[in-house]
């Protein structure tokens, strides 16, 4: 992948990483999957770096 674009998605990535992160300290993780539109898994992937 070109660095042009492999750039941007890993800062994208650790944005959306810390952002479910820090909803989930007060959120359950149904209630962040429902704010943010994705599936529950989704997130869970999102809060563990994947």
């Amino acid at each position: 992948m070109p660095e042009a674009i492999a750039g941007p998605l890993t800062r994208t990535r650790a944005v959306r990483q810390r952002a479910v992160l820090e909803l989930r300290e007060t959120l359950a993780l149904t209630r962040v999957a429902a704010l943010l539109d994705l599936s529950v898994g989704r997130v869970d992937q999102f809060a563990k770096g994947r």
